[in-house]
């Protein structure tokens, strides 16, 4: 943050701020609504597909907050990753949806 140019102050600040979204869970979308998109993608709602669609949607949302002074000036580098790191989820939940599942236990 300090490469950013914020001051310790301010950094504080911004952690303390974090700190309480982490703990209230504000910010992040509920579960119903990922369930949603998976199923618009033909993808089994399973929980690992939920946690990793939860981090994918909150980096997508990050790239889409961050950046500030080049918001409106088009697609960024970063977008292109997280649209990639979706297509490759997609396309691996579609293929054989429970490896993943039975991989992570």
């Amino acid at each position: 943050m300090r490469a950013a140019g914020l001051d310790d102050n301010m950094i504080a600040c911004v952690s303390q701020t974090l700190r309480f979204y982490q703990s209230t869970g504000f910010g992040r979308p509920g579960k119903e609504k990922l369930r949603s998109i998976l199923r618009q993608h033909k993808v089994q709602p399973i929980d690992i597909h939920l946690q990793q669609a939860e981090a994918l949607y909150m980096r997508g949302m990050s790239a889409a907050l961050l950046n500030t002074e080049r918001r409106w000036s088009g697609a960024r580098e970063r977008d292109a990753s997280v649209r990639a790191d979706v297509r490759r989820c997609l396309r691996t939940w579609r293929r054989n949806p429970l490896a993943q599942s039975a991989a992570s236990t």
